[in-house]
Protein backbone atom coordinates (compact mmCIF):
# COMPACT_ATOMS: atom_id res chain seq x y z
CA UNK A 1 0.00 0.00 0.00
CA UNK A 2 1.18 3.55 -1.07
CA UNK A 3 1.77 6.12 1.75
CA UNK A 4 -0.21 8.44 -1.10
CA UNK A 5 -2.42 6.00 -2.19
CA UNK A 6 -6.15 7.63 -1.27
CA UNK A 7 -7.57 6.69 1.98
CA UNK A 8 -11.21 8.22 1.33
CA UNK A 9 -13.82 7.46 -1.37
CA UNK A 10 -13.12 11.33 -2.04
CA UNK A 11 -9.79 10.84 -2.40
CA UNK A 12 -8.99 13.70 -0.97
CA UNK A 13 -6.74 12.27 2.39
CA UNK A 14 -3.70 10.23 1.80
CA UNK A 15 -2.34 8.01 4.24
CA UNK A 16 0.67 10.17 4.15
CA UNK A 17 -1.45 12.96 5.91
CA UNK A 18 -3.15 10.91 8.50
CA UNK A 19 0.50 9.25 9.82
CA UNK A 20 2.44 12.43 9.30
CA UNK A 21 4.04 13.51 12.49
CA UNK A 22 6.70 15.88 12.73
CA UNK A 23 8.98 16.43 9.66
CA UNK A 24 11.90 15.24 11.13
CA UNK A 25 10.44 11.06 11.71
CA UNK A 26 9.10 11.12 8.02
CA UNK A 27 10.28 8.34 5.91
CA UNK A 28 11.74 10.31 3.54
CA UNK A 29 13.34 12.48 5.77
CA UNK A 30 14.93 9.64 7.79
CA UNK A 31 16.19 8.17 4.34
CA UNK A 32 17.68 11.15 3.11
CA UNK A 33 19.57 12.22 6.14
CA UNK A 34 21.12 8.46 6.35
CA UNK A 35 22.03 8.99 2.08
CA UNK A 36 23.39 12.47 3.91
CA UNK A 37 25.25 10.78 6.36
CA UNK A 38 26.73 7.78 4.49
CA UNK A 39 27.92 10.23 1.66
CA UNK A 40 29.73 12.73 4.23
CA UNK A 41 31.46 9.75 6.17
CA UNK A 42 32.98 9.03 2.39
CA UNK A 43 34.04 12.69 1.66
CA UNK A 44 36.06 13.00 5.15
CA UNK A 45 37.53 9.74 3.96
CA UNK A 46 39.90 11.67 2.26
CA UNK A 47 41.28 13.39 5.61
CA UNK A 48 43.49 11.99 8.11
CA UNK A 49 42.66 11.40 11.39
CA UNK A 50 43.46 14.60 12.92
CA UNK A 51 41.92 16.56 10.30
CA UNK A 52 38.62 14.70 10.68
CA UNK A 53 38.46 15.12 14.22
CA UNK A 54 38.68 19.16 13.53
CA UNK A 55 36.45 19.47 10.83
CA UNK A 56 34.24 17.20 12.51
CA UNK A 57 34.34 19.03 16.03
CA UNK A 58 34.47 22.50 13.77
CA UNK A 59 31.22 21.85 12.10
CA UNK A 60 29.41 19.99 15.45
CA UNK A 61 29.13 17.44 12.87
CA UNK A 62 28.86 14.85 15.72
CA UNK A 63 25.88 16.51 17.06
CA UNK A 64 27.64 18.77 19.25
CA UNK A 65 27.56 22.66 19.30
CA UNK A 66 30.16 23.80 17.14
CA UNK A 67 33.64 24.99 19.07
CA UNK A 68 35.90 28.06 18.30
CA UNK A 69 39.17 26.75 16.91
CA UNK A 70 40.35 28.01 20.54
CA UNK A 71 37.86 25.34 22.43
CA UNK A 72 39.16 22.59 19.50
CA UNK A 73 42.75 23.44 20.49
CA UNK A 74 42.50 22.70 24.17
CA UNK A 75 40.52 19.36 23.46
CA UNK A 76 43.30 18.70 21.17
CA UNK A 77 46.42 20.43 23.19
CA UNK A 78 46.67 22.82 20.15
CA UNK A 79 47.47 25.87 19.56
CA UNK A 80 44.22 28.02 17.94
CA UNK A 81 46.21 29.09 15.29
CA UNK A 82 47.11 25.43 14.43
CA UNK A 83 43.90 24.36 14.45
CA UNK A 84 43.20 27.07 11.87
CA UNK A 85 45.76 25.62 9.49
CA UNK A 86 44.83 22.09 10.03
CA UNK A 87 41.09 23.05 8.97
CA UNK A 88 41.89 25.28 6.22
CA UNK A 89 44.23 22.09 4.85
CA UNK A 90 41.27 20.06 5.72
CA UNK A 91 38.96 22.03 4.08
CA UNK A 92 41.26 22.49 1.06
CA UNK A 93 41.23 18.54 0.60
CA UNK A 94 37.45 18.31 0.90
CA UNK A 95 37.60 20.98 -2.15
CA UNK A 96 39.57 18.79 -4.34
CA UNK A 97 36.86 15.28 -3.79
CA UNK A 98 34.56 16.97 -6.63
CA UNK A 99 32.29 14.01 -7.05
CA UNK A 100 32.01 13.28 -3.74
CA UNK A 101 30.66 17.18 -3.03
CA UNK A 102 28.31 16.93 -6.00
CA UNK A 103 26.48 13.73 -4.39
CA UNK A 104 26.37 15.61 -1.30
CA UNK A 105 24.84 18.88 -3.52
CA UNK A 106 21.99 16.94 -4.55
CA UNK A 107 20.38 16.96 -1.30
CA UNK A 108 20.40 20.44 -1.21
CA UNK A 109 17.06 22.20 -2.48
Amino acid sequence: MSVDQPMTLEGCLTLKEILSGPEELEPETMVIRQLIRRDLQRLLKALNEREECIVRLHWGLDGETDPSFEEIGRKLNLSRERVRQIHYVALTKLKESKELIESLGEYIV
